[in-house]
This record gives structure tokens, sequence and C-alpha cells, in this order.
């Protein structure tokens, strides 16, 4: 009960005197205290509920560490003993659950789903440019070499498509020798002038920095060989895994919207280097096949076809003009300002260096203790 040791000990050493004599100040002051003792309420005892919620009348704070945490309610309205000073509480069932709702309702967030931009976002653009372009430019040729053949079929409609959007491209078409006929493919002279034409066409394409569906494709055809081979693997900033876990559990829906080929972001994100296979934690993918991600109507057939609400969703990007583009479509947008990116001009955009800044703080200590 918290009682002070001491004064009951002085009580009872005295209790055989006289009861005029004995009541000197120090057995006035325990006979006070005990029954201040008596006259409080048992915590275990049952109250009404507007006793109950009466405790939680100030909101819990967010906690940034667990050093901050010293008690799960206010301390104002917390008994103490009257002996070491210490707080009494013992919350029962009800209590706890109005408890719980007011934590959650510390962490509600004002976005339902995020739709994340991967370079410059959750991976270091130099992992693009440095990584995994040269890859392709180095592993395309062997790639085609050995798996160019008439049984292929999956391959040979990619290069059928390839082939069209090649002959869109003036300063291509006589550089163009594609045949996939099965008696020149199998021919190896034809297949080797083939693969030579193939390789001149992406080259082009890519120090143009197109963004064609079938040159993406192209590419993550290579890198999925790269990722099964173990050649490959994908840094993603350390903040990253713990935003994607947190969302999770807070029913946020998450989506990947990137230049790169679909097939290239799920390889990406099966294949990272510190958190392993993060594809559990994203419900969806979207590259340049929805729109191209500086024009607004890409965001408008984005959200329809997610079936989500644009006022309720964050887009994360490093590209100003693709904020500007989610912007006017009616998304909330952040922008990611990381090692690398390029420099980014004076902009009302919030701005952030990782994903827990658009998170509440104290959140990822609430979840892992609740």
């Amino acid at each position: 009960l918290g009682v002070n040791v001491d004064c009951f000990g002085h009580c009872i050493g005295v209790s055989g005197m006289d009861a005029e004599e004995g009541r000197d100040e120090n057995i006035i002051e325990c006979e006070s205290v005990i029954e201040s003792v008596k006259n409080t309420p048992n915590p275990k005892s049952t109250t009404t509920k507007s006793n109950d919620e009466s405790i939680f009348k100030t909101p819990l704070p967010i906690v940034e560490s667990a050093k901050d945490v010293e008690s799960p309610v206010p301390e104002s309205s917390v008994p103490e003993s009257s002996g070491n000073g210490k707080r009494i509480l013992e919350l029962n069932d009800e209590q706890e659950e109005i408890q719980s709702k007011r934590t959650k309702r510390s962490f509600e967030l004002e976005y339902n789903s995020v739709v994340l931009d991967i370079e410059g976002t959750v991976t270091p653009v130099s992992f693009v440019h440095e990584i995994l372009f040269p890859y392709v430019r180095n592993h395309l040729k062997p790639y085609l070499e050995s798996n160019l053949v008439p049984e292929n079929v999956s391959l040979l409609k990619l290069i059928a498509n390839f082939k069209k959007e090649v002959e869109e491209i003036e300063e291509l078409k006589e550089k163009l020798v594609i045949d996939l006929e099965r008696n020149r493919i199998e021919s190896e002279l034809n297949r080797s002038e083939t693969v030579k034409s193939i390789m001149e066409c992406v080259k082009f394409m890519m120090d143009s920095d197109m963004k064609k569906p079938a040159l993406k494709d192209l590419q993550a055809m290579v890198w999925k060989d790269g990722y099964e081979s173990g050649k490959l693997k994908a840094p993603v900033y350390s903040d990253v895994s713990s935003a994607l876990e947190i969302w999770k559990r807070m029913g946020v829906k998450i989506l990947i919207y990137s230049s790169g080929a679909v097939d290239a972001q799920k390889l990406l994100f099966q294949n990272t280097e510190s958190g392993g296979d993060l594809t559990p934690l994203i419900d969806g993918y979207y590259d340049t096949k929805i729109g191209q991600k500086k024009v607004k109507e890409s965001y408008v057939a984005l959200t329809l076809d997610a079936e989500i609400i644009p006022e309720k969703t964050l887009f994360v990007t490093d590209i100003l003009d693709e904020a500007i583009a989610a912007k006017e479509a009616g998304l909330q947008v952040a922008l990611s300002v990381r090692k690398g990116n390029a420099p980014l001009p004076e902009t009302d955009f919030k701005m952030i260096s990782s994903l827990m800044h658009i998170l509440p703080p104290g959140i990822e200590f609430e979840l892992n203790n609740s």
C-alpha cells in the first residue's frame, strides 16, 4: 500500500504505552497515514465507465523512444502512495481497451495509400546508373547469343515488340536488321547480325534515355538472369524495409510506380541486399504502361486502376515534374532528398530524407511494444 514501514514499526514499539502518555506526535502521524490508506479506493475494484475514461482525458503522448515513456497515462491523473511517492495504477480490461484506442488515434495518418518511386526514393540513383544499366550493356549480347533460338517463344515475342518500337525511331531505321524468321535465326551468321543490330539499337535508346516498354522488358529479362545467378543484389535505403512493415501493419496500401518494367521492379524488391524479399509487403506495381510519370493523366489512371482515393494517397518521388503531375491529379506529395539525387529547386512540397519522416514519431516503438 505504500505506507512508510518505519512509521508502522514505531507504532508497534509503543503499543504497550498508556493511551494518554503514548500518544505522541509520531503515533498521531501514523494513525493519520493508516486512516488515509483505509480510505484509498482499491484500483482493482469495479468502477463505472465514466471513472475509467476520466484518467484518459489527455491523449497519450507520441514518444520518440522508450526513455521518454514514464507512465501510460497523464501524471496528474495517477494516484501516488504516501510512503515512497511511486505511482500506483493497475488497469482493468476496459481501461486497457480505452488506452489502446487512444494510442491508435494518436497515430492516424492523413493518407491510407502510398505510391513510391524507386530510383532516388527507395534505392540509390547510382545503383540504376552504375550497376543495372552497365549490366545490360555488358551482358545483353551473350544473353541473346545463348537464348535467341526458335524454341524461346517469349524472347522472340519480346524482340518482335522491340522491333516495332525501333521502327518508330527515325535515327534507327537504317540500323535495323532484325529478322526473326525461323530459318534466319537458325543460321549462325544471320543470328549474329540480328544480335548486332539489337545491340546497336539498345545502346542508342539507352544513351538517349528512352523509356520504351519493350526496351524495359528486354532489360528486365537480362536483369532476371543476373539476379537469379546471384550477380545482382539491390541496395535499398536502411529505412525502407521498416517503413514498408509499419505501413503494412497499419493497413496502408503500398504501390510502386517506376519507369522500369514491372518485372524489373519485382526482381529488385525480391533481391535486396539487407532486407531480403520485400515483395510480400507490396500490394501492386506500375510502370509506364499506365502512362508517363510526368503527366497528370497517368496518376488519374493509376488511382482508378488501383481503386484508391487520390486525396488519401501519398506519392513519394525525387523528380519535381512527377510531383507536380501527381499533385495536379489530386494526390498528396513528398519529395525524396537523398544523397546522390539531383538538386531540387525551392518548392512548397514537403521534402524528406527518409520514409520514416512521413510516419508519426514514435510509431515504430509503439508497434514493436504493442
